[in-house]
């Protein structure tokens, strides 16, 4: 028998709706025991009181208005120019006082004011990359690992080399001017938020030492800003967007020409210079995809009545009844007047699909659907990355496990 125990009722969830009707519709017909210590509650010797309701109830509000409090007091410390975000900008370093306000961090400023000396004399950032990783400086990542923070983890797990985006972002930033900028986004629900319109940033100038003069600033400003992207070429968007890398140095490969080919996007940093074909690369990952398929059609006639199938069809058929159950408590709340005609409507109209797609995944296929080209949804749901070396060498990462 499955059972559930938790500290209090806040440690389950702090949205009432949602903890009352895992309390009250899904743990009893799943027959699941919910245990709350601190609160003495147990499902299977008291019944659901109206205490329990008051106190989910309770926390639901309670967090709400401590996540304003929280924000509130966040902005009133951006306001004073007290840095309260996460790991400083590169260049800096946090001072040892009471409002963290960051101070140059010698080595790594020494790289921002390069940067700027070239981009003003009339240098790309693509041209700047090629020259900190011909000199072999830290990127701000490789930084942090080695003379900060030990735990800090690199993007790329092959080579850590600087990227024209990484140099723009630099000369972008107004924090190397003494500029303090901050309240650029606003969280709107739990790991979503918006960005905030311009007139809503908090902005204040001279609120730490610069690294650069603000004449070299404005010069690299106007230079990058008037540097335009080379190529003319119609581009081909292939479905392989984003997972392919290049072998050597792990970084994104361009798609570039008129016969689309993949090229390591690092140049001369990398010094693999490889170039292949976007077609052959699409025809190789279907040619072997296709190949997966057939053997795990094979190995799956011999694992039909595996349990972990029957568990499967288990859970979806309590999912299923669940649906129906809930049907009838709509029915029962809409006779009782507490909900409209319209959302019993709606909420029924919900469950019936729901209900359906349960059916649906039910149905026992003997072997996999046949597929004829590669599509974006086949690209996301089954490869991780693409791998491609100089002698033509394709390696896959696959999401699920090739174990068959």
């Amino acid at each position: 028998m499955a059972c559930i125990i938790i500290k209090d009722l806040s440690r389950f969830g702090r949205n009432y709706v949602e903890v009352g009707n895992y309390m009250e519709q899904l743990f009893p017909l799943l027959e699941v025991r919910f245990i709350s210590v601190f609160d003495h509650y147990d499902s299977f010797k008291n019944p659901l009181g109206i205490e329990v309701g008051f106190k989910n109830l309770f926390h639901d509000l309670y967090s709400r208005d401590l996540s304003k409090k929280v924000k509130a007091v966040k902005q009133l410390y951006q306001k004073r120019g007290i840095y309260n975000g996460g790991d400083v900008p590169y260049g800096y370093k946090r001072a040892d006082n009471k409002y963290i306000i960051y101070i140059p961090d010698l080595k790594a400023a020494k790289t921002v004011k390069e940067i700027f000396i070239l981009a003003a004399k009339g240098m790309t950032t693509v041209e700047i990359a090629d020259i900190l990783n011909h000199n072999k400086t830290p990127t701000p990542g490789a930084y942090k690992n080695q003379y900060r923070n030990g735990n800090y983890r690199l993007k790329n797990e092959k080579t850590n080399l600087w990227t024209s985006t990484q140099v723009r972002e630099i000369i972008q930033n107004e924090v190397y001017i003494g500029v303090f900028l901050c309240h650029k986004t606003s969280a709107i629900k739990p790991r979503q938020s918006r960005r905030n319109d311009k007139s809503e940033f908090i902005r204040l100038e001279h609120h730490h030492k610069e690294l650069v003069e603000k004449e070299l600033f404005l010069r690299a400003q106007t230079i990058i800003a008037s540097q335009t992207k080379r190529g003319s070429y119609k581009k081909y968007t292939s479905i392989l967007k984003g997972k392919v890398k290049c072998g050597c140095c792990g970084y994104a490969m361009n798609q570039s020409g008129k016969v689309s080919k993949y090229s390591c996007r690092m140049g001369n940093s990398c010094g693999s210079y490889i170039k292949i074909e976007a077609k052959i690369v699409e025809e190789t990952i279907l040619k072997i995809l296709l190949k997966w398929i057939e053997i795990y059609d094979k190995g799956i006639q011999t694992s039909k009545n595996n349990l972990k199938e029957k568990e499967k069809r288990r859970m979806l058929e309590i999912k299923e009844q669940h649906c129906k159950v809930s049907r009838f408590h709509l029915y029962e709340l809409w006779k009782e007047g507490q909900i409209t005609k319209e959302q019993y409507i709606l909420g029924k109209k919900q469950f019936i699909i729901q209900e359906e797609q349960y059916q649906t995944k039910k149905v026992d296929k003997n072997s996999s659907p046949k597929i004829q080209r590669l599509t974006k949804e086949l690209v996301e749901g089954l490869i991780e990355r693409i791998y491609i070396y100089n002698t033509n060498r394709i390696e896959i990462r696959w999401k699920f496990q090739q174990k068959f």
